[in-house]
């Protein structure tokens, strides 16, 4: 019998390292690298939907037609899976730090942190690098790990998702979502200081899950996530 495929998508300035830690006995794992992230080429993005499009390639030349497979996503990452909804049939789906919008709520689903920003500008000073990383992880060993992957992003890649999204060159992820039949997953960390989880949760598209961790949370409590992980999985079987 075929292994349940888990595909991993990190999130905006960081690298498939954030999942090294999350693994399930029963799931192979691919952990996806976005264009312009880890070394790995921006190519053709030019927006965000032609990111999106190059993930779903990539996926499918990892499932086959009939693999079952789980999306996995974290920040923007998520937001990719919620938009690969419109192109793939995932067995289920988990996103962390990811609330889905859509042009009306976009507003509402972030919280008005100062250091939000740096996720969308180019060239980062060394005091705006520090910043975002101690943002997104919580002990001085997981913000030092965090930093060293913004290092690896390319600039230009968080200019054009910033630009992209800001101009609204996204589609309805609610839409996408409600008329998805299959499981969901929306986890958010009790300290993410960028996301408004109320949102995720008021919005009732899926199971919500409440737990311990800031933004970067598969590096900062990939023991929730692997939880997570098990009781999805078990419930499939």
């Amino acid at each position: 019998m075929k292994k349940l495929k888990l595909i991993c998508i990190h999130g905006n300035s960081l690298t498939p390292a954030i999942f090294d830690e999350v693994n399930h006995v029963k799931a192979e794992k691919f952990s996806l690298t976005l264009p312009g992230h880890a070394g790995k080429p921006i190519g053709n993005t030019h927006n965000f939907l032609d990111l999106v499009d190059t993930v779903c390639e990539e996926i499918k030349r990892i499932v086959a037609t009939e693999d079952k497979f789980i999306l996995l996503g974290l920040s923007l990452g998520g937001h990719v899976c919620h938009h690969l909804l419109g192109k793939l049939n995932p067995t289920a789906i988990i996103t962390m730090g990811a609330p889905p919008i859509n042009l009306t709520t976009a507003g509402t689903a972030f919280l008005p942190h100062p250091h939000l920003g740096l996720l969308f500008k180019g060239t980062l000073s060394e005091e705006e690098l520090t910043k975002l990383s101690t943002s997104m992880a919580q002990t001085k060993t997981q913000q030092e790990i965090v930093l060293a992957m913004i290092r690896q992003c390319n600039p230009q890649i968080r200019e054009i998702i910033g630009a992209s999204l800001a101009g609204g060159g996204f589609h309805d992820e609610i839409d996408l979502l409600s008329r998805y039949q299959g499981k969901k997953i929306f986890v958010h960390a009790e300290d993410d200081l960028f996301i408004n989880g109320k949102h995720t949760e008021n919005l009732h598209l899926g199971d919500f899950k409440l737990v311990a961790g800031s933004h970067a949370l598969p590096l900062v409590n990939p023991k929730a996530i692997n939880k997570i992980l098990d009781d999805l999985i078990s419930s499939l079987q």
